[in-house]
C-alpha cells in the first residue's frame, strides 16, 4: 500500500543519514582526535519506528475505521494504526506529522459528529491503553485513555471499593469522556469527572514539530496546571494525544482505597411509565413542569437529595409511553422517604405504573441498561442543553405540540432530561475548563435510525423540535438566567449554521461560556500546528 511504501521510504532515508553522519564523525576522529570529533558531530534527531498500519484490506478495517453513530463509517483511503505502549503511539503521531496526515485518536468512538472519522488520515485506535493501578509517585489511580467507562468502572470496584462520577453508558470511553466534562449518576453527590481528576499524560507537538510526552498536574503551579485545566472540559480530539489519566480526589499520598469516592453497596432503581393515551395536554405539562420544580427546589446540601439521579426521557407518542427513570443510594439517611416524595412530586394525579428493584451497584452499573439508550450500530443525531430552570410555559407548549402528536413517527426520538446539579454546581465555573456549574438539568436530545434515505426526515424533526424550544433566544439555549449553553460531549456542528443558531453566539460560546478565550489561547500554545484538529475545536 502507498502508506506503507512512504513509511518505509522514509524509514530507509533515515537510516543513509546516520550512516552518512557516523562516516563523518570517524572521519573526524582520524584527523583531529577524538576531542574534536565530538565537538564537530552535528545534532541530528533519532528517527522514530515506522507504526503499524493498515487499510481496507485488512479484515480488521471496516470495524476500527467506525464510531458509535453509523452515519460516519471513515474513509476507505484511510489507514488505521494500534498502538500498544507509549513509544508506539509517539511514532504513530511522529509518523502523522513527518507525513502530513490528519490525525484522531479513538478511544471508544462515541462521537456524535464526524470528528474522528470523516477526512482522517490516519486514526490512532488506543483501545489497547487499559491498565489500571495506582502510581506512587502521583499518589493517584492511573486509567489507561482507551478504557471504557465500564472497565473503568469494574477494575476501580473490583480493586478498591471506589469509583469516579463518570456517564451511564458503559461503552464509552475515557479518552473522549473525561476532557468533555462528563457526568453521571453519582455527579449530583460527587461532582463531575473532571472534578476527581488529579492529571494526565499526554504527548504534544511543539513549535519545532517534536514530539514530546509530559504529565498535566493539577497540583502543579504554571504551565502544567494550565494543560491540566484545558483538559477538564475542553473537549475531546484536540491540543494532544492523552495516554493515561490520574484519579484522586484531593492531592496527598495516601492508599487507593481513599482517594477517590467510595461506590455504594447497593441501588435502588425505579421506573415510572405514562401512558399517551392517559395524558391530557394539561397533564403533560404537569408532570415536566414538577419534574423541573423538584430539581430547582432540591439543588442543595442534602445527601438524599443529592443521591437521587433521574432520567426523565419524553418520547413522541407514537412510541405509546415514555418513562421516568431514578436511582438512589439506599444506605443514605432518608434516601427512600426523598425518592417517594420525589415520585409522588412528579406524577401528582395522573396516571403512571411504577416499578422498582434493588441491585448491587456494579451490576446495575455496567450490566443493566437503565440509564443508557445508545445503540452503536444506528445512525443518529444529537443536541444538547443546559437549564438552570425549568421549562417556561411556552416551551411546554411546544414539546406538547410537537412531541404529543402524530408528526414525529419515529419512537426512537428522545428528550432526555437528567438530573444536574448538586455537588456539581459548588465549583466555581473558571476552576476547570467545564463552565456549566449553575445548571439542574442537562437535556440529550437524539433521534435513532437505520436508512440513510431518512436521514433528512429525523434530523428535521430534531431541529424543528429543538429550534422551536429556544426560539425567544436564536434556536439554541444561549447562557442567560434559564440555560447555560451546551455541552461538547453532545457535539452538534448545528451550532455553527446561521439557519440554525441565530443567537449571534458562537459554538466556543456556548460550549465554553467565560472559558472559551482562555481555552483557545492554551490549545493554540500547546498545538501551535493545529496536529489536533476538528470541525469544533477551542
Amino acid at each position: 500500500m502507498r502508506l506503507e511504501e512512504d513509511s518505509r521510504q522514509i524509514w530507509r532515508d533515515n537510516l543513509r543519514l546516520n550512516r552518512r553522519e557516523l562516516v563523518r564523525s570517524a572521519a573526524a576522529t582520524a584527523l583531529l582526535g577524538p576531542t574534536a570529533a565530538i565537538a564537530a558531530k552535528p545534532v541530528t534527531k533519532i528517527p522514530h519506528k515506522i507504526p503499524s498500519v493498515f487499510g481496507i484490506s485488512d479484515n480488521r478495517f471496516d470495524d476500527l475505521r467506525r464510531g458509535a453513530n453509523a452515519r460516519w463509517l471513515g474513509n476507505d483511503q484511510s489507514r488505521i494504526t494500534v498502538p500498544l505502549s507509549n513509544s508506539d503511539a509517539k511514532d504513530a503521531v511522529s509518523f502523522a506529522v513527518d507525513r502530513g496526515l490528519r490525525l484522531a485518536a479513538r478511544s471508544g468512538g462515541h462521537c456524535y459528529e464526524s470528528f474522528a472519522t470523516e477526512g482522517i488520515e490516519l486514526s490512532v485506535n488506543m483501545r489497547e491503553f487499559k491498565s489500571v493501578g495506582f502510581d506512587q509517585e502521583f499518589g493517584a489511580i492511573s486509567v489507561g485513555a482507551g478504557c471504557t467507562l465500564g472497565e473503568t468502572y469494574g477494575a476501580l470496584f473490583r480493586r478498591w471499593g471506589v469509583t469516579v462520577p463518570g456517564g451511564t453508558c458503559p461503552t464509552v470511553g475515557l479518552g473522549g469522556h473525561v476532557p468533555g466534562g462528563g457526568y453521571g449518576a453519582l455527579s449530583r453527590m460527587h461532582g463531575l469527572i473532571i472534578d476527581h481528576l488529579a492529571g494526565a499524560e499526554i504527548l504534544l507537538v511543539d513549535r519545532d514539530s517534536n514530539i514530546r510526552q509530559t504529565v498535566a498536574l493539577r497540583r502543579d503551579h504554571g504551565s502544567s496546571r494550565d494543560l491540566w485545566w484545558a483538559l477538564t472540559g475542553g473537549g475531546a480530539g484536540q491540543i494532544g494525544l492523552i495516554t493515561r489519566f490520574l484519579f484522586a480526589t484531593s492531592d496527598g499520598q495516601r492508599t487507593p482505597a481513599d482517594i477517590l469516592p467510595r461506590a455504594p453497596e447497593n441501588v435502588i432503581q425505579s421506573s415510572v411509565r405514562w401512558n399517551w393515551d392517559d395524558l391530557s395536554s394539561s397533564a403533560f405539562k404537569r408532570v415536566v413542569r414538577a419534574y423541573g420544580d423538584w430539581l430547582e427546589a432540591h439543588s442543595g446540601n442534602s445527601p438524599s437529595a443529592r443521591s437521587l439521579f433521574s432520567q426523565l426521557r419524553l418520547q413522541p407518542r407514537t412510541a405509546g409511553s415514555f418513562e421516568m427513570m431514578t436511582q438512589i443510594d439506599p444506605d443514605v439517611p432518608g434516601a427512600e422517604s426523598s425518592l417517594a416524595a420525589f415520585e409522588q412530586h412528579v406524577i401528582q394525579d395522573t396516571t403512571a405504573v411504577r416499578s422498582a428493584r434493588k441491585l448491587p451497584w456494579l451490576m446495575a452499573t455496567i450490566d443493566t441498561i437503565a440509564f443508557s439508550i445508545s445503540d452503536t450500530t444506528r445512525r443518529f443525531k444529537g443536541k444538547s442543553a443546559y437549564l438552570r430552570k425549568g421549562f417556561t410555559d411556552e416551551q411546554l407548549d411546544t414539546l406538547y405540540e410537537q412531541l404529543g402528536s402524530s408528526n414525529i413517527k419515529n419512537p426512537a426520538f428522545v428528550a432526555m432530561l437528567t438530573s444536574y446539579g448538586g455537588k456539581i454546581n459548588e465549583i466555581h465555573p473558571t476552576e476547570t475548563a467545564t463552565w456549566q456549574r449553575n445548571s439542574i438539568i442537562k437535556i440529550n436530545f437524539i433521534v435513532f435510525w437505520d436508512n440513510a434515505s431518512e436521514d433528512n426526515e429525523h434530523i428535521s424533526n430534531m431541529r424543528k423540535l429543538y429550534s422551536s424550544l429556544f426560539s425567544t433566544s436564536g434556536g439554541v439555549p444561549v447562557h442567560n438566567e434559564a440555560a447555560e449553553g451546551c455541552y461538547i460531549g453532545y457535539a452538534d456542528e448545528d451550532l455553527q449554521s446561521k439557519e440554525w443558531n441565530k443567537s449571534g453566539f458562537t459554538y466556543k460560546d456556548l460550549y465554553w461560556g467565560g472559558n472559551a478565550r482562555v481555552l483557545t489561547e492554551l490549545r493554540t500554545r500547546y498545538d501551535p500546528h493545529n496536529i489536533f484538529m476538528h470541525a469544533q475545536v477551542s
